[in-house]
């Protein structure tokens, strides 16, 4: 849930806010595998990432994205 409601800020420009909302969402997600269930996470923070001009953790969370195993 929190994951769409940073989401939502950044589309809206709210980075700050934005950036709130996915620290606790991730904090819910970092400890186990990323699965299908939760993989808006890691693109949206790459979204993030890349407007923030971090190439280097927006890269990461791609990787994190491609790497969801789609068959579990």
């Amino acid at each position: 849930w929190y994951d769409v409601l940073g989401y939502a800020n950044l589309q809206m420009g709210n980075l700050d806010e934005a950036a709130a909302k996915f620290a606790f969402a991730e904090q819910f997600i970092t400890p186990m595998p990323y699965t299908p269930m939760n993989t808006y996470l890691p693109v949206h923070l790459a979204e993030f990432y890349t407007i923030k001009k971090d190439y280097a953790k927006a890269e990461s969370y791609l990787n994190k994205a491609l790497a969801i195993n789609w068959y579990l």
